[in-house]
């Protein structure tokens, strides 16, 4: 406690060596704030996890930032079922007439979704798994769970169950009809 009071200029640079975790956007990854936390100018940035989430809305050029700077692992969090990445409406507007429907595809597929088809290819060779999709969903009531997961993801083979139970999305705002209540009786 005694170093804490005579030297925080110490201890804060002793914990900027050590520090864990630093959060960014895909482009300030490589700003000056992460830069100067991590060593100054000069030093080189790198981690050894890099983990981008809403992966599968960035732009590619934008993603390669921060993967770039993974030394070891790279965790692509995202769902390209959801919102997809966006283009730049004057480059999607210069490009609609002049290349074929295959090209227009692959622009506006996100590089996510090219990786998550991709990479399980190459699991079956060494037997790395690249590619995990979570089984269980935990957000929305399960009635809601079980829509979105058999209209939008079994389709793909990519159904999730709602394991928590209707009665944990039960509320009692005044005004509103509860959940576990008919929306009306004659019908």
């Amino acid at each position: 406690a005694e170093a804490l009071r005579k030297d925080p200029a110490g201890i804060k640079r002793l914990l900027s060596q050590y520090a864990a975790v630093y959060a960014a956007t895909c482009q300030q990854a490589v700003g000056h704030q992460v830069m100067v936390a991590k060593g100054g100018e000069s030093a080189q940035i790198e981690f050894d996890n890099v983990i981008v989430d809403e992966a599968a809305r960035a732009n590619p050029l934008d993603l390669f930032i921060p993967m770039s700077l993974a030394k070891r692992r790279i965790i692509l969090v995202g769902d390209h079922r959801q919102l997809p990445h966006l283009l730049d409406p004057d480059v999607e507007r210069a490009i609609s007439g002049t290349v074929r429907d295959q090209e227009q595809h692959a622009l506006k597929e996100s590089l996510f979704e090219r990786l998550f088809v991709g990479l399980p290819h190459l699991s079956v060779n060494d037997a790395h798994l690249r590619v995990i999709t979570l089984a269980d969903q935990f957000r929305m009531h399960p009635t809601l769970g079980q829509f979105v997961s058999d209209v939008f993801y079994e389709p793909h083979g990519e159904g999730f169950r709602s394991p928590r139970p209707a009665s944990d999305f039960v509320h009692r705002i005044p005004g509103y009809l509860r959940a576990d209540r008919p929306v009306c009786a004659a019908w």
